[in-house]
């Protein structure tokens, strides 16, 4: 039997209909999830598909659950109504999709007003003949940004050719996730796509589930028989997760302007961060936000890496939780390189383990680094009153928050004070 979760913007669920119920839809609705076999006559889905049709809004994602395989004309018409009414389309769990509702999908996705994101999840049997009608509405889609790809393919190595060549032909597409298929795995292919090719307008790129031999010599990105490697400027975001750590090592090298770097839940192959110093301790380094929570990163390893934070002068958030150095009992002595380091960083905002640093990572954020001696000297003082402002407004970061989301604002008046205290330390003496 069909059900019907309604959503608000925070992803809570608002309400849950079951075929028996009344529909009703409030303003605060932002997505919808439909899962279980939809049967047409019921008043439940004549009534939910009413209220579509009246709707002039999109919703924010419609997703579709454990829909079982239907090629009905009356399951197509739904597809497309939801469809046209969806920014972010999603299928998951054991949903089904016949060729016919693979050709209604690609009519969609070719529509000037088209769905922005489509997601296809792990579960879902993909034959060939469904994956040329995928990728050819990818290639010519006008307003698909992101897509995250991860179904059963019966033919991968077809599957990758085609959406390589889907991506090199599609001008929309900002961010893609996707399990590597190998024909992605060729060195030339994903350069034309990612490199070469001037219209690349890719920002965000996930790779999940390297299904390479770990110790192969040949290379992801990087063409054996050229002395030279060209970079991609343009991807900001990337994340690589299940992956052996030669080939992260491999992909890191190909691109030049990443700011967002997530390896977390690598703990099968991360167990030291060496690799990562060109990346973090460069002067033209971009990084601003580095995850390696969830690997196999023990004492000695991450002590090492912590105690080199004082030379990362670009990092603004850094999670490293969740590894074998938190449960053997020494922590100390990250702790204390952790402690050392960080009185010389003043652009670290965020760290996600309990630690007497985040006094000075508040300080950091609202505005420690006018105190550091290179910039202190050549402050202008008419500049004071602004910097004691945005620190007593600005938001702060508590262990426990997600970076982009700071939810403190009791170190408000501590960083004014600390403030005050170097600015004229005479006004503070009974301190």
């Amino acid at each position: 039997m069909v059900q019907f979760g309604f959503h608000d913007i925070h992803g809570k669920l608002v309400r849950k209909y079951d075929a028996s119920e009344d529909l009703s839809l409030s303003s605060e609705i932002n997505a919808i999830k439909v899962y279980g076999r939809i049967d047409f006559t019921l008043n439940s889905y004549k009534q939910f598909t009413s209220m579509l049709r009246r709707s002039s809004n999109k919703f924010n994602k419609i997703t579709l659950a454990d829909i079982p395989e239907d090629q009905s004309p009356e399951f197509l018409a739904f597809l497309v109504l939801i469809s046209n009414k969806a920014k972010s389309l999603e299928f998951t769990g054991n949903c089904q999709l016949t060729r016919y509702s693979t050709t209604c999908l690609m009519s969609t996705l070719l529509q000037w007003n088209g769905i922005q994101e489509l997601v296809l999840d792990g579960q879902i049997p993909m034959t060939t003949a469904k994956a040329k009608l995928l990728f050819e509405g990818v290639a010519s889609s006008p307003c698909l940004e992101v897509l995250s790809l991860h179904p059963q393919f019966d033919d991968q190595q077809v599957a990758g050719d085609l959406l390589i060549r889907a991506l090199s032909q599609n001008r929309s597409l900002e961010r893609l996730d996707m399990t590597l298929l190998p024909s992605v795995e060729r060195p030339e292919v994903m350069k034309d796509v990612l490199c070469y090719s001037d219209d690349c307008e890719l920002e965000g790129l996930g790779i999940y589930g390297c299904q390479v031999v770990v110790g192969s010599t040949s290379s992801l990105f990087t063409d054996s028989s050229s002395s030279s490697v060209n970079q991609n400027s343009t991807v900001t975001e990337l994340t690589l997760y299940d992956m052996p750590f030669e080939r992260i090592k491999d992909i890191l090298g190909f691109f030049e302007a990443l700011v967002d770097l997530d390896l977390s839940e690598n703990e099968d192959f991360i167990a030291s961060l060496e690799f990562l110093d060109h990346l973090v301790l460069d002067e033209n380094s971009t990084l601003e936000h580095l995850d390696v929570h969830g690997n196999d990163i023990g004492v000695e390893e991450m002590t090492t890496f912590v105690s080199k934070l004082s030379r990362m002068n670009t990092l603004k958030s850094l999670k490293i939780g969740s590894n074998p150095w938190e449960d053997l009992g020494s922590a100390e002595s990250v702790n204390h390189a952790l402690i050392a380091a960080i009185q010389e960083n003043t652009s670290l905002e965020h760290i996600d383990i309990d630690s007497i640093v985040h006094d000075i990572l508040r300080r950091n954020r609202g505005g420690r680094r006018v105190f550091m001696p290179e910039i202190s000297v050549s402050f202008q003082p008419n500049l004071w009153p602004r910097i004691l402002e945005r620190a007593s407004t600005i938001k702060y970061y508590s262990c426990g928050d997600s970076w982009g989301y700071p939810s403190d604002t009791l170190p408000r008046a501590d960083n004014v004070f600390w403030m005050m205290k170097r600015m004229v330390p005479e006004l503070c003496k009974f301190d």
